[in-house]
């Protein structure tokens, strides 16, 4: 909004304002901007939610020890997403360029899964349900992120480079997806977006896991949405240009500016929860930006601790469906820790850890190739 204010609609803007038309800028006050929105209005969105008596089911597991832990945090609200989105999409509507595809598409990553995940709050705090059933889950986030994959093949198509797979490691290894017209390239896309939609909403069971965990990825998306979005870091490093690649970087620090907001209420002890309509929207979002900057594969490796969530669910399911015997002792895999007497910040700083590792890792590939 500010670049068109001051850059396309007045033909002298103030030369101290010359400075946002720079993606660097730009991103830092998005970022920025996004903090202290979510930290102003935190406590007033706490305190609605908790008026409307949008509570977290806190003591639904089948274990003992862990519905103990529950107990503590009874009566906390939940659908704390929406703090997110809000601080998010404010702060994207100020400083990212609204011409630009990729931000559109952004918007309308986090607005789809956001609603998805809403609604399926909100059948849980008004009815005994646990939730959407998974037909109507699954069907409605297929809606957005098909929607997601055919608006970002019909930016694509006409650039070959960018309906490529690209490996990390390797310089010359890639798979074109444009086979079948694109078919291809969506279903690939589809798939992408709503596992990592899945998987954090998986990883969202302990206070700021998922948040941290999120704000880490972002970061690192934040950084690699600038390089490919420069055509002389793209050559030097190898990876696909993508114009108008960089402006992601700004929705991507906008996000972890929302999120450390976020993360300030949801830190142990947490005095909200994010619920779906936060879990979804970040997985969903970040999955939309791994397949807009083409680097799916990479995502395994920046998001390692949603993958290594996701599998541990299908390992243990798997296993008990195969053998009757479980290989974790409860399953997401942070609950086996806490099960293993490790407190929950314990567990929590500890996956963070992990995640900033795994974060840096995944940049450094971006040499080696």
């Amino acid at each position: 909004m500010w670049y068109y204010f001051f850059f396309q609609f007045i033909d002298s803007p103030p030369s101290f304002l010359e400075g946002t038309q720079q993606t660097t800028l730009r991103g830092a006050m998005a970022g920025f901007t996004a903090f202290f929105i979510g930290l102003i209005t935190g406590p007033y969105f706490i305190r609605w939610l908790s008026k409307l008596q949008f509570i977290e089911d806190t003591e639904k597991v089948d274990v003992e020890a862990l519905r103990q832990d529950g107990a503590k945090k009874k009566n906390t609200p939940t659908m704390g997403g929406i703090m997110i989105m809000f601080s998010f999409l404010i702060s994207v509507l100020l400083w990212a360029r609204l011409d630009n595809r990729y931000v559109l598409w952004a918007i309308l990553a986090t607005v789809g899964f956001s609603l998805v995940g809403f609604l399926d709050d909100l059948v849980k705090a008004s009815t005994q349900e646990k939730g959407l059933s998974s037909k109507n889950k699954t069907a409605l986030m297929l809606i957005v992120s098909v929607s997601l994959a055919v608006a970002l093949w019909r930016t694509v198509r006409n650039n070959p480079e960018l309906t490529y797979l690209y490996f990390p490691f390797f310089r010359d290894w890639k798979i074109s997806l444009a086979l079948g017209g694109g078919a291809l390239f969506m279903i690939f896309a589809t798939v992408v977006i709503i596992g990592c939609s899945n998987a954090v909403n998986l990883t969202d069971g302990m206070d700021g896991l998922a948040i941290g965990c999120a704000i880490i990825v972002s970061t690192a998306f934040t950084v690699i949405a600038y390089i490919v979005g420069r055509k002389d870091f793209a050559t030097y490093l190898s990876v696909a240009y993508i114009p108008g690649g960089g402006e992601l970087a700004i929705c991507c620090f906008a996000m972890v500016g929302a999120g450390l907001a976020y993360l300030w209420y949801n830190c142990f002890p947490a005095s909200v929860f994010m619920g779906d309509c936060g879990a979804l929207m970040l997985g969903g979002f970040l999955g939309y930006v791994a397949v807009a900057l083409r680097q799916e594969l990479l995502l395994f490796f920046v998001g390692g601790i949603f993958v290594i969530e996701a599998l541990s669910v299908i390992l243990q399911v798997g296993s008990f469906k195969l053998t009757g015997k479980r290989i974790f002792r409860c399953a997401p895999i942070h609950y086996h820790f806490r099960l293993g007497g490790w407190d929950e910040t314990k567990v929590t700083i500890r996956f963070w850890i992990i995640e900033v590792l795994l974060a840096i890792f995944a940049i450094a590939t971006l040499k080696i190739r």
